[in-house]
């Protein structure tokens, strides 16, 4: 069993501004294979560590995009490139002032796919992204990649969600419907691999 406890986007901006992984489910899942805020696992942007821990959980190539959330407002102090709304699809060039700030989520050709974010189209994730901008230099961002598998898709279940916690390198924390959930500290024997075994087969263990 696992205690879960309430938490709001401050609470979950505190989490990542330590440096943690926090997997995120609530509403709707996402149409598509791009997370938007819905089925996230989501972690700062300037940190190389973090980034390898979710290119790992999401499967993407260390040489792929891992998508970069920002809140709208932010946008001209992280790219010279005006966009509307994006919906993650889009790859632009950053600043070289921010890049620094933005390695986890930058290729080496210092592009990165990008997803804004307003207080009217998602309060609850801009909220979030507001939060965590003191530790990414100001820039309200954070790097985000899909809850769940390339062979499942999203999580659409509190047990395909919870599963992750078992993984060794799974989310610190997982959010439902703002529930907060912890890794617990020791995991029965063989727990780990049975949680490895129904993700990768989108079934309960």
């Amino acid at each position: 069993r696992r205690a879960a406890t309430r938490v709001d986007p401050e609470g979950i901006a505190a989490l990542l501004r330590q440096g943690l992984v926090v997997g995120v489910a609530r509403g709707r899942a996402e149409l598509g294979h791009r997370a938007l805020g819905h089925r996230s696992l989501l972690a700062l942007p300037n940190n190389l560590t973090l980034r390898a821990r979710l290119g790992a959980l999401s499967q993407t190539s260390p040489y792929g995009y891992l998508g970069l959330s920002v809140a709208a407002e932010a946008l001209p102090s992280i790219t010279e490139e005006t966009l509307e709304l994006s919906p993650m699809s889009t790859a632009v060039a950053i600043r070289p002032t921010a890049g620094k700030h933005l390695q986890g989520a930058a290729l080496n050709d210092s592009t990165v796919q990008i997803q804004t974010v307003t207080a009217q189209s998602d309060a609850y994730f801009h909220a979030i992204l507001m939060g965590v901008a003191v530790s990414v230099g100001g820039l309200p961002a954070l790097l985000n990649v899909p809850f769940g598998t390339r062979r499942c898709g999203f999580v659409r279940r509190i047990d395909q969600a919870l599963n992750f916690l078992a993984l060794p390198a799974g989310p610190d924390f997982v959010v439902v419907e703002g529930w907060l959930f912890p890794r617990t500290l020791r995991h029965p024997p063989g727990q780990e691999k049975d949680a490895e075994r129904a993700i990768r087969s989108c079934k309960s263990p």
